[in-house]
């Protein structure tokens, strides 16, 4: 009669296998929330430069609520907060004047 022996590989005997999948798993959720928050500040930066141009407060307030939407992601409060920066947004772009003043 033969009989197969099978270990049973619990916590961190055998190999460095489950260090790596940590590893990997850790980063494929680092990487995309890092470049969110980067996304999120450069919306802040254009929605400024555009309030400053347009006088219209509701791009910067916008902005910054997409910002923190973005940054609040990893506790899963920020697709509501960034839902209502793009909401602002909408009401910034309907509040747009038909022409623009040079600023001197």
């Amino acid at each position: 009669m033969v009989t197969i022996h099978q270990e049973a590989s619990f916590g961190w005997r055998g190999s460095y296998n489950n260090i790596f999948q940590l590893g990997f798993a850790s980063l494929a959720l680092i990487i995309p929330y890092l470049l969110g928050v980067i996304s999120g500040l450069l919306y802040r930066d254009a929605f400024q430069r555009v309030e400053e141009t347009t006088d219209v407060a509701n791009f910067k307030l916008a902005g910054n609520l997409i910002m923190w939407g973005k940054i609040l992601n990893i506790v899963l409060v920020g697709p509501f907060v960034e839902l209502i920066g793009r909401a602002l947004l909408v009401a910034a772009f309907l509040q747009l004047p038909d022409t623009l003043q040079p600023k001197e």
